[in-house]
């Protein structure tokens, strides 16, 4: 397995879904683009993965099962926004994402839905 995933997109889309391996370093750079990276049948064997994000005027948007750990205090934000949308609590032996870099202008979203919707009140 290798020991990162680079992913840069300009001007394009990146979407990286179903049956994968997990590493212990995501670097995503998105410049006017897009990027998904969903966990949610992804096989990680690592109790923390490092998804450093750099993204100007683009989206990134993380996808993870329930029961995950996110942490985001370690990325900062300039005229971006921030939206996590996590239905559950984090649970004990699930893996933790932890967010680190900038997003300038753009978007990070995080959610354990793949349809990126909010949840609605009942």
């Amino acid at each position: 397995m290798t020991s990162s995933l680079d992913l840069n997109s300009t001007w394009g889309a990146i979407t990286e879904t179903g049956p994968w391996q997990v590493p212990p370093l995501i670097n995503a750079t998105s410049t006017m683009g897009s990027i998904t990276l969903d966990f949610t049948a992804a096989h990680c064997p690592h109790d923390e993965v490092e998804v450093h994000v750099n993204c100007q005027a683009g989206r990134i948007v993380l996808v993870v099962p329930d029961g995950w750990t996110v942490l985001t205090s370690e990325v900062s934000a300039s005229g971006a926004g921030i939206r996590t949308t996590l239905g559950g609590p984090p649970r004990p032996g699930k893996p933790r994402l932890r967010i680190t870099g900038q997003v300038t202008w753009g978007r990070l979203e995080i959610t354990d839905r793949a349809d990126h919707q909010p949840r609605t009140k009942k």
